[in-house]
């Protein structure tokens, strides 16, 4: 008989009776239950409501689906719960605190975007307006702007948002108009810090960032990763010109401005190059020759060689990829915005990477470029792993205690999780990679052709290219070693196919192709003849290539070339319209030379120029018929090929500078990325911008004249040497103007400018010795975080003896000691912006006027 309870007696022949206390606890469960229940299910039910509401409209939204909101509710609800004893743990854990005050009005348009952005999984077509705000520093509160910032809607988490800060123009915080605080999860936690730490090493362009904890309207938010939004703060502390910075679909980060109108079509031409649409790229993206003037390629290959590392094809995607454009070289560099780090798997990527449509795919798919990549990423993978461990254990350590208490993610243990991963990614990818790239396994076929030589084609299924110098014959009288022409490259495998080349070489009758003189040209070890497999081929023979050494025809009278030289003069040459002279050309111009220019017209270099006259026969370069309206003598050098530059006794009259299809040049005689020595030349009526102007030069710059020069009369642009015993007279402008340079500037004289006689700017350090400064507006103007020492020098008859002051926020103040300055007829001696540091090292200076 079942168990049950009696209805008479009240016996209860089953379970136990439950106490009456038991009972009560049961019921205040019960309703607490419920009441829980009631206020977490309305809020869920109010958040789905919304959700589905904000979605209504929306251009291209599939119906809602119940599963579609789940998350984002979850995540949204969390954030209510107080947790007061994390909040305080988080803001004493040592981290910057970010305070932020949003009145009601802007937290409501924050959250109606939010919701929409979700609504929709993507921002796209989404007005995100900024809202006022307050930011708190240590002068107290100060009005900014503040929007919601991201592409996906992960990033528009109520308790997690993602937010572009813009400071007011004169009041930068740190010298940054823009900041953005994202949640740290978002980049990997330590993947692309230390990725930026390790690319920095190679001069590449990197966003600065930290780690700060975030509260709003006094209530702690949570963990945060501020970085760097891009513009001219990342640009000015990397000693870059003003340039421009894209995305990889061409969208302008800033304003056009001056030399936009190269940038602009020069973007457009590298945007043809994106196959991310599954568009096929332009036929000049597959040229070697389009990569190298258009992109900084060695830079370039470090990103590539990381990336690949890495095994990272989302940093290459153009909603990642970010480039800078500088118009002093006309090309463009990689900044690294959003790496991430996945493990190879050796079954599938068996060519070490798999690559996405994209950029990647376009730039690595040109052997040169290739070459250059893997060459990098041998160095990283022999040299660079461990050291990049080690800086992102530290910073994960530093984080451990803040990521603690951070609520917001599942679990500590889960981001060390997430460490380990990372950290295992790149040791096993680089034990793969080295594995791939050590690997020799080259086979040749030969073909007997006519006239006792032999055509060989090479196949190379590893991942490294190969270097071939000679081959080894065998004879009846023994063996005979043969040097090639010249080293025959054979790329490796690629996209599945093996890397192929042929060539012809001399091969007596009585001989036997038994080995090569061979180096893998990665790693640099010598390939043996028994790493070779030798057959003899079947068929016909393959087309061998013809390389062909290529002449320049100028058509042009007293011209003259010897191999790789062109040789100009002695004697009149007249150009008529612009010349351009490849990189693999150098150019002198002889002893009495006379270089006329038709109106406009350029000679413009990418060698070497030597220009070495005497005091009895100088070199004149000028206009035809002394007309002063052509154009300039421009030399346009590499970064990691600068030109050598070697002019004295050279005469320059007239020119109002020029342009190339991607470079304007400001001076009649103008240097980008030179050595350059410049001795008793005189440069005089220049109608550019600058008399003389040199760029990323390393300079040695004495006894030259430079007289009425229209605008400023000598302009170096991130220079590094000296310039000494030089005369200025009677510039429009500045007389010697220097930014983001390191100089030692001796014994010149300045007279007669209409603006500046020495201007140093945008973190320049010099020292200024013996110099005489006469008859201008101002003596010497210190600028935006320069540091100068001016000793034993002469100032007079000017409005202003010595200015500091900010003049781009970006950089900050500047400051300068003085020893021995002597001023005369100097109405305001000295003029400094608050902040500015002057110091007089000499005893009982005078009285320093009030600026």
């Amino acid at each position: 008989m079942p168990h049950s309870r009696d209805l008479f007696d009240g016996v209860y022949t089953g379970r136990p009776e439950k106490s009456a206390k038991l009972r009560v606890l049961v019921a205040i469960g019960a309703a607490a239950f419920a009441i829980a229940v009631l206020f977490f299910g309305g809020e869920y039910v109010q958040r789905y409501l919304a959700y589905g509401e904000a979605r209504v409209g929306v251009r291209g939204a599939e119906a809602l689906r119940w599963s579609d909101p789940l998350r984002t509710i979850v995540l949204n609800t969390n954030d209510q719960i107080p947790r007061p004893r994390a909040s305080q743990a988080l803001l004493e854990s040592g981290l910057r605190v970010y305070d932020l005050r949003i009145d009601p009005k802007g937290m409501k348009a924050l959250q109606t975007i939010a919701e929409r952005v979700t609504a929709q999984h993507i921002s796209t077509d989404i007005p995100r307006d900024y809202v006022p705000a307050q930011f708190r520093d240590a002068e107290g509160w100060r009005p900014i702007q503040v929007k919601l910032r991201g592409l996906y809607s992960t990033h528009y988490l109520k308790n997690r948002p993602s937010l572009r800060l813009k400071f007011p123009k004169d009041r930068l915080f740190e010298g940054k108009r823009q900041i953005n605080l994202t949640d740290p999860y978002d980049k990997g936690l330590t993947v692309d810090v230390t990725t930026n730490w390790e690319l920095e090493r190679y001069g590449i362009l990197t966003w600065e960032s930290r780690f700060v904890v975030l509260r709003v309207n006094s209530r702690t938010v949570g963990l945060f990763q501020e970085i760097e939004h891009f513009g001219r703060s990342m640009v000015d502390r990397t000693g870059r010109p003003e340039g421009f910075i894209f995305s990889g679909y061409g969208q302008l980060f800033g304003k056009q401005g001056a030399a936009y109108d190269k940038a602009g079509p020069a973007m457009e031409r590298l945007k043809s190059c994106n196959t991310a649409e599954a568009a096929e790229p332009a036929p000049h993206c597959a040229q070697w020759s389009f990569l190298r003037d258009y992109l900084d390629v060695d830079r370039w290959a470090w990103a590539a060689a990381l990336k690949l590392l890495l095994h990272s094809n989302h940093a290459w995607h153009p909603d990642n990829l970010r480039m800078f454009w500088d118009p002093a070289r006309g090309k463009f560099e990689p900044i690294p915005w959003d790496y991430a780090a996945y493990p190879l798997n050796q079954e599938r990527d068996v060519e070490g990477e798999t690559l996405a449509r994209g950029y990647g795919l376009t730039f690595c798919s040109v052997p040169e470029f290739r070459r250059l990549r893997d060459q990098r990423a041998w160095e990283l993978i022999t040299k660079r792993v461990e050291p990049m461990i080690d800086h992102a254990q530290n910073l994960f350590d530093r984080l451990t205690e803040p990521l603690r208490h951070d609520w917001r993610h599942m679990s500590l243990e889960l981001d060390r999780k997430r460490q380990a991963d990372y950290l295992e990614a790149l040791r096993g990818n680089r034990d793969f990679l080295r594995l791939l790239f050590e690997r020799r396994d080259m086979h040749a076929r030969f073909w007997r052709l006519p006239a006792g030589r032999v055509a060989i084609e090479f196949e190379n299924p590893s991942k490294s290219f190969v270097r071939i110098t000679g081959y080894t014959l065998e004879r009846p009288r023994g063996l005979e070693e043969r040097q090639m022409n010249q080293p025959l490259i054979v790329d490796g495998l690629w996209q599945a196919e093996p890397g192929r080349s042929v060539v012809a070489v001399k091969a007596p009758i009585d001989a036997k192709l038994v080995g090569f003189a061979a180096s893998n040209g990665i790693t640099g070890e010598p390939i043996a003849d028994a790493e070779f497999s030798i057959e003899a081929g079947k068929g016909r023979p393959p087309q061998q290539p013809m390389v062909e050494q290529v002449r320049l025809n100028l058509g042009l009278a007293n011209v003259k070339q010897r191999g790789d030289l062109l040789i100009f003069g002695p004697g009149r040459v007249v150009l008529k319209h612009t010349v351009e002279i490849p990189e693999n050309t150098d150019v002198r111009f002889a002893p009495g030379l006379d270089l006329q220019l038709a109106s406009g017209v350029a000679l413009i270099l990418h060698g070497d120029l030597e220009a070495i006259g005497n005091s009895d026969r100088p070199i004149r370069v000028g206009g035809i018929k002394g007309r002063r309206d052509w154009g300039a003598v421009a030399v346009q050098g590499t970064r990691s090929a600068p030109s050598r530059v070697h002019l004295e006794y050279v005469r320059i009259r007239g020119g109002k500078g020029a342009s190339s299809e991607r470079t304007h040049f400001t001076s009649p005689f103008a240097v980008h990325d030179g050595v350059v020595i410049l001795r008793e030349n005189r440069f005089v009526d220049a109608l550019a911008d600058d008399g003389l102007n040199l760029k990323y030069a390393e300079v040695r710059v004495e006894n030259n004249v430079i007289e009425r020069s229209r605008d400023d009369a000598f302009d170096c642009d991130f220079c590094v040497g000296d310039v000494s015993g030089n005369r200025v007279i009677d510039a429009g402008g500045d007389g010697i103007d220097f930014s983001g340079s390191d100089v030692s500037i001796e014994r010149n004289t300045i007279t007669g400018c209409g603006d500046k006689g020495m201007s140093l700017g945008e973190g320049t350090r010099a020292r200024v010795v013996r110099n005489r400064i006469r008859d201008g507006y101002t003596g010497i103007a210190i600028k935006d975080l320069s540091d100068v020492e001016i000793r034993d020098s002469s100032l007079s008859e000017l409005q202003i003896g010595i200015a500091l002051y900010v003049k781009k926020p970006t950089f900050g103040p500047s400051r300068a000691s003085l020893s021995g300055v002597d001023m005369k007829n100097v109405a305001t001696r000295y003029l400094r912006d608050l902040g500015c540091e002057l110091t007089h090292l000499d005893p009982a200076p005078d009285a320093e006027d009030a600026g």
